[in-house]
């Protein structure tokens, strides 16, 4: 991997960044007022992937084989992309989030995704599908990040009332 300075992604804010498993590459969304997710190539020092800068993204996370991008929106609503076109693959159940989703993440398998959100709650979905399995009730803040522990067993939340909970998911 060269070394130098990236920080030539595009100007503006930056958020949710997410290094690929292997390394290879990064995820982020910019520009949160006319949010767009960009896939930097870390190895040849290039982006290699730009979505629509007038989107609606407001979280991303890379998928464990680097070819999968999982985003949120600020609609409420999650959805997997081909990280090498931005295609859609697959939009999750319906009614999802009531409002912005903050942060996304995949478990360490891949076959689960988190997204936490506005809306005082995270919710766990099957990827391959795109149904909710659970939904965490964090209480009285925004979910501001999510994580899944390695074992994919268990996740955590944090939010903007300073409080961090580490839940229990359903097999």
């Amino acid at each position: 991997m060269p070394k130098g300075n990236h920080d030539n992604l595009q100007s503006g804010q930056l958020f949710s960044p997410s290094l690929a498993p292997g390394g290879r590459f990064v995820a982020s969304v910019h520009e949160p007022s006319r949010p767009n997710i960009i896939v930097y190539d870390l190895l040849n020092d290039r982006p290699s992937l730009k979505t629509d800068p007038n989107g609606s993204f407001n979280a991303v996370a890379m998928g464990p084989d680097d070819g999968v991008l999982l985003a949120g929106d600020i609609h409420g609503e999650l959805e997997t992309l081909n990280a090498g076109t931005g295609e859609s693959i697959r939009r999750f159940g319906t009614p999802g989030h009531s409002r912005n989703v903050t942060s996304v993440a995949f478990s360490p398998d891949g076959s689960r995704a988190l997204s936490g959100s506005e809306d005082f709650s995270a919710k766990l979905w099957e990827v391959n599908t795109g149904k909710e399995i659970q939904t965490l009730n964090h209480g009285a803040g925004f979910v501001t990040c999510v994580a899944f522990l390695p074992n994919g067993k268990f996740a955590l939340t944090g939010g903007n009332d300073g409080k961090v909970k580490l839940w229990e998911l359903v097999p």
